[in-house]
């Protein structure tokens, strides 16, 4: 069976620092961007089972910062259509990140971690 790999798009260093240490632990190829630009950089050079991606970035020029996370996830499925996208977000992004078909896990939620790991099992 193949390994599997996760891209993690995050701007809080702990955070990554924490999601590297876990899933490490299960035999999961980590890697990580700070931001969206350089996460879609790494994504045209390998491809990814899973991308974890935070809801909230800080916007460009013209756009909306919640709109962010879903341009990515329609240039991630342009560089891999098979690949899992989980939003971590707020409820008010999770229905349409849902809507979409992505995972989404509520950053508010107790059990995120849990159901993190129970989706990338």
């Amino acid at each position: 069976m193949a390994k599997k790999s996760i891209l993690i798009v995050e701007d809080s260093e702990s955070l990554v620092k924490s999601y590297e240490l876990l899933f490490g632990d299960f035999g999961i190829d980590v890697a990580s961007a700070g931001n969206l630009e350089d996460a879609l950089s790494i994504a045209e050079k390998k491809n990814f089972d899973f991308y974890i991606t935070d809801g909230e970035y800080p916007p460009r020029k013209n756009e909306c910062a919640s709109l962010m996370a879903f341009k990515f996830y329609d240039e991630i499925k342009k560089i891999n259509p098979n690949a899992r996208i989980i939003l971590r977000c707020f409820d008010d992004l999770g229905e349409e990140a849902h809507s979409l078909g992505m995972d989404y896990i509520n950053k508010c939620d107790k059990d995120g971690i849990k159901k993190l790991v129970e989706l990338i099992g």
